[in-house]
C-alpha cells in the first residue's frame, strides 16, 4: 500500500520489500534492520524509505546515509520533520539523518 500511494504522487519506486520478522517489530533489534538494509537496498536506489513506526529505527538513520551514501527517511522522522516546519521551528537536529539537518 506504501509503494502506491507513493507510485500516485509520482515517486518511482525501485523496490517495496518487507524486512522479514521473526518476532513482533517492538522486537526486532535496529543492527538487524541495518544490515537487511545495507544488504538488500538495490544501488539505483536514490533514497531509502523504512515505514512503518513500529521498528527503532531512528538511531539507524545517521549510520545507514554513510553506508548507502543516500538520504534514508524514516516515517517518524518525516513526521517529525514536517512538525517542526509546520510550527516554524527552524533548528538543526543532529545526529539523526539528513533532512533533519534542513529545517530552515
Amino acid at each position: 500500500m506504501g509503494a502506491a500511494y507513493f507510485r500516485r504522487r509520482g515517486v518511482q519506486i525501485v523496490m517495496a520489500a518487507r524486512i522479514p520478522l521473526r518476532a513482533n517489530p517492538r522486537q526486532l533489534e535496529p543492527g538487524d534492520v541495518f544490515d537487511w538494509v545495507r544488504l538488500n537496498v538495490p544501488g539505483d536506489a536514490a533514497a531509502v524509505f523504512l515505514a512503518g513506526n513500529g521498528f527503532r529505527t531512528v538511531s539507524l538513520i545517521a549510520a545507514l546515509e554513510a553506508e548507502l551514501g543516500r538520504p534514508v527517511l524514516s516515517a517518524n522522522q518525516v513526521l517529525l520533520w514536517a512538525a517542526l516546519r509546520a510550527a516554524d521551528v527552524r533548528a538543526t537536529v543532529t545526529g539523526y539523518g539528513q533532512l533533519l539537518n534542513h529545517i530552515a
